[in-house]
């Protein structure tokens, strides 16, 4: 396995959205394709609809290429990973497409589930049974590693030649998000027309942009306009 957890390596970009962004994860052959700023695997993998509550949500895993580019920005893949599951999409694109279908179907059971985090702590019934069929697939794949200091978790070797890696990941990182300590800092970006997730891990837990050079300057443009008029 490339890479057991989520790393952050922040660089500065720019992307469709309003002006300057950061991206992070490590740089693939297209570089920084996605922004990664949710702080977690799972809310960054969320965050793959853009705008999602305006009437033109853009979806940034249009292709199966896509979400394998980035599992490998996210840190799951490597090069060489990624490389064969291109081609094994272009040897079977029917399970390739019917996989990535599943990826964005969870995608959005996993953001009702940490919406409702957010306001009640209660998700529905049936995106908490989504969201733990999808851990036990995982569980499937995950191996108990002996390491110096005692053991840790990593995934079996071959896990990654499934079209279905990226999102067993994603549904065990969301699973350990919300039996953590941190699960009460998750917080909805309070844009407009936004919706991403983030982890506030501001001093005061009061941050409300996903990010503040995107989301912040954007919100506060068009309060001055609305104010103006």
């Amino acid at each position: 396995m490339y890479f057991d957890g989520y790393t952050e390596s922040m660089t500065p970009t720019r992307s469709s959205r309003s002006g300057p962004v950061r991206r992070g994860g490590l740089a693939t052959l297209e570089g920084f394709r996605f922004e990664l700023s949710g702080g977690r695997l799972a809310l960054d993998f969320i965050n793959t609809l853009d705008e999602r509550p305006s009437e033109h949500a853009r979806e940034l895993l249009p292709a199966v290429d896509a979400l394998v580019e980035w599992a490998g920005q996210a840190g799951l893949l490597t090069p060489e990973h990624r490389q064969a599951l291109r081609h094994a999409a272009t040897q079977n694109p029917t399970a390739a497409r019917k996989a990535l279908g599943r990826a964005r179907s969870a995608r959005e059971t996993l953001f009702a589930l940490m919406r409702e985090v957010t306001r009640s702590g209660r998700p529905a019934p049936a995106d908490l049974l989504a969201l733990n069929g999808l851990v036990a697939q995982a569980a499937a794949w995950r191996r108990l590693h002996a390491t110096r200091g005692g053991f840790t978790w990593t995934w079996h070797d071959e896990a990654w030649t499934s079209f279905d890696f990226p999102l067993w990941a994603v549904a065990w990182d969301a699973a350990e998000l919300l039996t953590s300590d941190e699960v009460s800092n998750i917080r909805v970006c309070a844009a407009e027309a936004c919706d991403w997730l983030f982890m506030d891990r501001s001093k005061n837990h009061g941050r409300r942009w996903c990010d503040m050079k995107v989301c912040g300057n954007r919100e506060k443009a068009r309060r001055f306009r609305n104010a103006s008029r």
